[in-house]
Parts: C-alpha cells; sequence; structure tokens
C-alpha cells in the first residue's frame, strides 16, 4: 500500500487528469478522513460481502442514481484490436527498441514466413511477415502457417 497507492495509482490519476486538464481530488485519502474511517465499525464498512458499506448507505439515500449497491461492470481494454492491423507500422518500432535481439528475428514454428507487407483486403490480409512474428505474434498480425492470402 504505501509503495503501489503513491508510486503507480496516484501516479496514473495525476498523468490521465493532466492530459485532460481536470483537477482530481483523492478524499478518502485525506489522513483525517482516513483516521474516523478505520475508527468505525467492521459492520458499517462491509456487508454482505460489500464494502463501503457506509457510503453506499449514503448514496443510496442521497443520490439514488448512481447505484451504489449495482453489481461491477468491469471492462476489457481492447489492445488488439487496436493495434491489430498497424504490425507493419509498430513491429519496426518494437524491434528498434533497447533490450531487443540486434539478430534478424526469427518466425516462430507455425507462422507463415511470407515477408510481404500488409496488403490485399481486410484488417490482416497479406499481413504477416517474419519480423512480426518473432516480435508480437498475433497482436501484430502474425498469421498460422498455410493461411497467408498473398502465397
Amino acid at each position: 500500500m504505501t509503495d503501489w497507492l503513491p508510486h503507480d495509482l496516484l501516479l496514473k490519476l495525476d498523468r490521465c487528469m493532466m492530459a485532460h486538464a481536470v483537477e482530481g481530488r483523492t478524499p478518502f485519502l485525506d489522513p483525517g478522513v482516513a483516521k474516523a474511517a478505520i475508527r468505525l465499525p467492521d459492520a458499517m464498512k462491509l456487508r454482505n460481502g460489500l464494502g463501503q458499506w457506509i457510503l453506499r448507505k449514503w448514496l443510496e439515500k442521497h443520490l439514488p442514481v448512481a447505484r451504489p449497491f449495482a453489481p461491477k461492470h468491469g471492462f476489457t481494454v481492447p489492445v488488439g484490436q487496436w493495434i491489430k492491423g498497424q504490425g507493419s507500422r509498430l513491429g519496426p518500432l518494437v524491434a528498434a527498441q533497447p533490450g531487443w535481439p540486434r539478430s534478424p528475428i526469427r518466425p516462430r514454428s507455425g507462422c507463415c514466413t511470407h515477408t510481404s507487407t500488409a496488403g490485399g483486403t481486410g484488417p490482416r490480409a497479406g499481413s504477416c511477415c517474419s519480423t512480426r512474428c518473432g516480435i508480437g505474434g498475433t497482436f501484430l498480425g502474425c498469421r498460422p502457417l498455410g493461411t497467408c492470402s498473398r502465397r
């Protein structure tokens, strides 16, 4: 907690806020609020497997539209979709970073070794090449052996 919060979570919060010119507050990290919360009985903090019970009850009364007892809705960051079809541009950038081997990168077994860059139709048509197979696998457009549309 003493390392993760200030050096990871709060740093990310600060960067996101600065990137969008928004002022952010973390009122529950105030030492006085934290001391008061620690003194509360456990039944006010946790009930029926739900944390932050007292806050949820307050929200239920004063801001019901917040739906404080609704189940959490997670989300998946679609990194694969973001970089899909960008292999010909991203592969060389990744390969140029310090720490990547300087020798030619060989494709993994089972990857198409056709060396053409993206072409054809669709986001992955003809986008296989040995460099991308070796660097990022499926994220950067590697196709299974024999499925290259440009062979």
